[in-house]
């Protein structure tokens, strides 16, 4: 007599491995396929923006939207040009057509006579917030604490 796994058994492990597998692929491809899409539409994008010391280690971000496309939120580059260095964050805020906002933000090390560039982050086609290419950032100036 051989002793053995029963064929129903082995249809639910394989039918479990299928499943655990796809979705696993699923979850890669998403976000993909995401970076694949078109890139957002920025030419109509307009906005005002400073960056104002709050306190210590924040800073208060105002945004002003003169376009008609709701911005996502920006993308911050801080570039230390005597380092040759970048640095990088997101910045999630919405900010509606013809709308101001002012968000207080904590950044890493003091912008202190470097150059900080804002890029909007839009919709694009499919519904996925992307950066708008660097050509559409605007450098902004730190402007003293009010």
């Amino acid at each position: 007599m051989r002793k053995g796994v029963s064929p129903i058994i082995a249809t639910v492990i394989l039918i479990a491995l299928s499943v655990t597998l796809g979705f696993i692929i699923y979850n890669s491809g998403n976000d993909f396929i995401a970076q694949l899409s078109p890139g957002p539409y920025c030419t109509d994008v307009m906005f005002y923006a400073g960056i104002y010391k709050a306190s210590d280690s924040s800073y208060s971000l105002e945004v002003d939207n003169k376009g008609n496309i709701p911005i996502m939120g920006f993308e911050l580059r801080i570039s230390d040009q005597s380092r040759g260095q970048i640095d990088s964050q997101v910045i999630k805020v919405e900010v509606e057509a013809a709308q101001s906002i002012s968000k207080e933000v904590i950044l890493d090390e003091d912008p202190y006579e470097k150059e900080i560039i804002l890029i909007p982050i839009i919709k694009n086609a499919e519904g996925y917030p992307l950066p708008c290419d660097a050509s559409f950032g605007k450098i902004i100036q730190q402007l003293p604490g009010r």
